[in-house]
């Protein structure tokens, strides 16, 4: 258990989730449900998803990161807006 939590530390993986809404800009909903569906899939920081907000081990900065490296075949851009905060533009 102790070298799980060096290891964890090395990865500055937070011990506690954050709470951060998504703000999805899109042309259509299924785009915006595409990028959470696969975020889903894929992060191991996310640790459920209530509404808009996103129970996330990390920082805002690293999930607009996260998200900006998906590959769907969509267009799309993220930034974070503060601390609790991220701006998702899919087209």
């Amino acid at each position: 258990l102790g070298r799980l939590r060096a290891r964890l530390r090395e990865l500055r993986f937070p011990e506690e989730p954050r709470s951060i809404r998504l703000e999805v800009v899109s042309d259509f909903d299924f785009k915006a449900r595409a990028v959470l569906e696969e975020l889903r899939r894929t992060s191991y920081r996310l640790q459920q998803v209530r509404g808009e907000d996103l129970v996330y081990y990390g920082t805002a900065d690293q999930l607009a990161a996260e998200i900006q490296a998906l590959d769907l075949g969509l267009r799309l851009f993220a930034e974070p807006l503060g601390e609790d905060r991220v701006r998702v533009e899919v087209f």
